[in-house]
């Protein structure tokens, strides 16, 4: 500080100019008492220490005031340098404790966290946003806002399985119907040429935008004409699945895309048979596999109902014959075992001569029943 009178430098703790004596005023409010009291204190430290002419000598003042005024001006001097170091240690405190508790604050903060990561990845600095993002993330786990920031910093990465990672976890445990990811990954899959995947999230989406979205890539499950179960005949086993290609085995193998492609009805013949059969879908996915088991057993074919019983009869006779239900039955007139080329029963047999009719019932799987045999006497009419 400078005088204002001389310019002099005045010393640290001084409130006077030791050059002309000029009075240095710090509290600048008027008080008449307080100043005249100090006036006349200045006033005489300033003659005692101002060189005395010669000739001249000074009066003395009332030393009790002098000292007094000197030990107050020492305790006054002391006290402000005191209460300006305390105030400084003060304000360093409080702003140690204000920068903590905001660095605190922001260290557990969600949204100040988040909304960092934001702002640094909107301006390219992706390194800077995950070390934010991360932190956000290790506050707030299943805050999706974080999971879309991270799949979309990912997505301009092009590090994919960060964006697939982070989708499955979203549909498997934060939002399984949220369409946006669903597409997000299935691409992913499509792209990685992983169709099996496809299928499992296909098969779990429950967004009906999305099935339609991907419907090439769905496969219906093959159904069979017949259901599982033991048969007594021969049996055409007819499959289907929505119009889609279907592979087939027939010897207990896992059906693949080069297994036999299904173009007719299947024969069963005797004996068991599995059928495991997948449909493929227009984008190459397999559907479930179609499981189906059937057991055929001939049975021997009931014998026909012939009537009238053997005998002899006047004139001609009808013959008539109960089919036996699935058969069909075939018949001679001349004693001998009908054959498969023999005539087939379809209405009554009217004769007018002694015959042998023998007939047999023959199944789908051309399995023959017993004979029946009846001899008819055709007497002469009278």
């Amino acid at each position: 500080m400078r005088c204002p009178n001389c310019n002099e430098e005045i010393e640290d703790g001084f409130l006077y100019c030791k050059k002309c004596g000029t009075e240095i005023r710090i509290v600048p409010d008027y008080n008449p008492i307080v100043e005249d009291a100090l006036s006349g204190t200045l006033k005489d430290i300033f003659d005692e220490d101002r060189p005395k002419e010669p000739g001249k000598q000074k009066e003395d003042k009332k030393p009790a005031r002098t000292e007094y005024v000197t030990k107050t001006q020492g305790k006054k001097k002391i006290s402000g340098k005191l209460i300006v170091f305390c105030l400084l240690v003060f304000l360093a405190a409080v702003s140690v404790i204000a920068v903590f508790a905001v660095k605190e604050y922001r260290n557990h903060s969600y949204e100040y966290q988040y909304r960092q990561a934001s702002e640094l990845a909107k301006s390219g600095r992706y390194d800077k946003a995950l070390g934010f993002l991360d932190r956000a993330m290790e506050l707030k786990p299943d805050a999706l806002d974080a999971w879309y920031l991270k799949i979309s910093i990912a997505e301009v990465r092009n590090d994919a399985d960060t964006v697939k990672e982070s989708c499955e976890y979203i549909l498997s445990v934060l939002n399984p119907e949220d369409e946006e990811i669903y597409r997000k990954l299935i691409g992913i899959y499509i792209e990685e040429g992983r169709l099996d995947r496809v299928k499992t999230a296909l098969d779990a989406c429950p967004v009906a935008s999305v099935r339609t979205y991907y419907k090439d890539y769905i496969a219906a499950v093959p159904k069979a004409s017949f259901p599982d179960g033991i048969y007594y005949d021969t049996m055409n086993i007819e499959l289907e699945a929505d119009g889609l290609d279907i592979f087939f085995t027939t010897d207990g193998s896992k059906p693949t895309k080069e297994s036999t492609k299904y173009e007719g009805p299947i024969s069963l013949n005797e004996g068991e048979t599995t059928i495991r059969a997948v449909s493929v879908s227009p984008g190459g996915v397999l559907s479930d596999e179609a499981i189906f088991r059937y057991e055929i057993s001939y049975l021997e074919p009931e014998m026909p109902e012939v009537s009238p019983s053997s005998g002899q009869y006047p004139g001609e006779l009808e013959i008539v014959v109960q089919v036996p239900d699935g058969c069909t039955v075939l018949y001679t007139l001349d004693g001998s075992l009908p054959t498969l080329d023999s005539p087939v029963y379809t209405k009554p047999v009217r004769i007018q001569s002694s015959t042998v009719f023998t007939a047999v019932s023959v199944s789908m799987s051309d399995h023959m029943s017993d004979s029946v045999v009846r001899n008819y006497t055709i007497l002469p009419a009278e």
